[in-house]
């Protein structure tokens, strides 16, 4: 979990302080691997991502002066998630792309 403060703008208003927000980065496992069973390209792709998160409530000032009450989400915990990968790639279709 990387933190960072900043304020926050929603429709014109502001909040009067720096508030702590937090966002997941990060390297997650990928791959791509040849299968003669499959004669074709198996890949694994992960993302990193929220696990964990939970509201917080931060007032915003309006230019008019009125105050409101916005609600984001904090990031606690980040995981790598399992995601679809492109398109697959045929071994014929990999081999005509990249001639020797």
């Amino acid at each position: 979990v990387q933190k960072n403060s900043t304020q926050l703008v929603q429709n014109g208003c502001i909040s009067a302080d720096l508030v702590e927000i937090s966002s997941c980065a990060g390297t997650c496992g990928t791959s791509s691997m040849y299968s003669a069973e499959a004669n074709n390209l198996i890949h694994f792709c992960s993302c990193c991502q929220e696990k964990k998160t939970h509201p917080r409530q931060v007032e915003l000032i309006c230019p008019d002066g009125s105050k409101q009450k916005h609600t984001y989400f904090y990031i606690d915990s980040c995981s790598c998630h399992i995601t679809d990968c492109n398109e697959r790639v045929k071994s014929p279709d990999l081999i005509n792309k990249h001639p020797n």
